[in-house]
């Protein structure tokens, strides 16, 4: 976090303020909203929501408490846009607060591709709160299929990038399960990933993409490359090839099609690159601000991944340091590769480190170690250990 690296810092420069504006009350802290929606599913009590939610969250209250923090305020409220002149940032509500230094980092958002029908009836997958929708709906299936009501449920997935292929190993692992276990019959699921370009995961090697094959067929999930969703309803979706189109049953579609930039970035009067992202210098600074910088998916310097946001997020804070001192910046450089781990179900995943990839139970841990480090980073030992371990255990059971 950009705001534990400047907190790091103030006693170099006496006393600092930093102010945290958000509309949520929470930080996700690691990309495990797939077991989330999968977690727990024969029991949808506050109890287990507390667990799943323990296991990817620290409230950013809780974050200031656990720091101990006299420099980090954390005001919840909605941005909506900035008044240069006078250097405030316009909360909605009236409220402004002013600021010596900006740092923009809003993040990204879906993409629909104005794809009729997404909005309304596709599940996101942005958020924990999208997560448990998506949860409730799967465990909805089952509690019918028990009663005898309903005797299949079809999930789409739509987007096979890293989000998406995750996604629907999680939930063809947990079908398989059930199934394994007779608690569905062979015939009651199908899970299906659906990508308009030739190959999932496509900004991955290809040995990558191979492994990522060969373990959704294990888990029994369909892959359908060089296919577009054309429209979606409450009950059915569209699919267009390059041969035909056609119609079928979809119970849930979940949308991991794409992002974009933040919608608010247009709004903000700061120079945009042509694809809508912020036009930054080698510094993270707002090209023609002084005091404005950006890190993250809101630039576009780099990949759209956690690690890219996580090395900015360094840079980011001496660079503020140095400015406030008057000392020349650092030039933040992007690596030609980066490291990547892809967990595709179960006690699986696939490490990408330049041109070695494996894969295996031993990627899936180096995956749990991934995370514990990240922690490490943001919170003390004991607390860093608590948040992991909690998750850990959570979500082994979902394994």
């Amino acid at each position: 976090m950009t705001a534990l690296e400047l907190e790091r810092r103030c006693g170099r420069i006496g006393t600092c303020g930093i102010i945290l504006v958000d509309r949520s009350s929470e930080h996700v802290y690691t990309p495990l909203l797939y077991e989330v929606a999968s977690g727990f599913l024969q029991d949808l009590g506050r109890v287990c929501r507390g667990e799943l939610k323990a296991g990817v969250c620290v409230s950013f209250e809780q974050f200031r408490s656990i720091i101990g923090s006299r420099h980090i305020r954390f005001v919840r409220a909605e941005v909506v846009g900035v008044d240069h002149s006078a250097k405030q940032v316009l909360l909605n509500g009236g409220e402004n607060i002013p600021y010596d230094d900006l740092v923009i980092a809003l993040g990204s958002q879906s993409n629909d591709y104005g794809i009729k029908g997404i909005q309304q009836y596709a599940f996101p997958m942005k958020t924990l709160h999208e997560a448990y929708r998506l949860r409730a709906r799967i465990h909805e299936f089952l509690e019918r299929y028990r009663d005898g009501v309903e005797q299949k449920i079809s999930i789409i997935v739509g987007g096979a990038g890293a989000t998406g292929t995750e996604l629907a190993g999680e939930l063809g692992n947990f079908f398989k399960r059930l199934t394994h276990e007779q608690v569905l019959g062979d015939d009651a699921w199908s899970v299906q990933l659906v990508e308009t370009g030739q190959e999932i995961l496509s900004a991955f090697p290809s040995p990558v993409r191979k492994m990522a094959r060969q373990r959704l067929a294990k888990l029994g999930v369909t892959v359908l490359t060089n296919t577009r969703i054309e429209e979606l309803t409450e009950k059915t979706i569209r699919l267009t090839t390059q041969k035909e189109t056609q119609e079928t049953e979809a119970d849930v579609v979940v949308w991991c099609g794409g992002i974009k930039p933040n919608a608010l970035l247009a709004s903000l009067g700061m120079p945009l690159v042509s694809n809508g992202h912020l036009d930054v210098d080698a510094f993270l600074r707002v090209n023609g601000e002084e005091e404005i910088f950006a890190l993250g998916d809101v630039t576009a310097l780099a990949p759209p991944l956690a690690q890219v946001a996580i090395a900015q997020a360094s840079t980011l804070a001496e660079n503020l340091i140095r400015h406030v001192e008057k000392m020349p910046m650092r030039v933040w450089r992007a690596k030609k590769t980066w490291p990547a781990v892809i967990p595709i179900g179960g006690r699986f995943a696939i490490i990408t480190i330049g041109r070695f990839v494996f894969q295996g139970s031993l990627a899936y841990w180096v995956r749990k170690v991934t995370d514990a480090r990240y922690l490490l980073h943001i919170l003390p030992f004991k607390e860093a250990w608590h948040v992991w371990s909690q998750g850990a255990r959570t979500y082994l059971k979902n394994d």
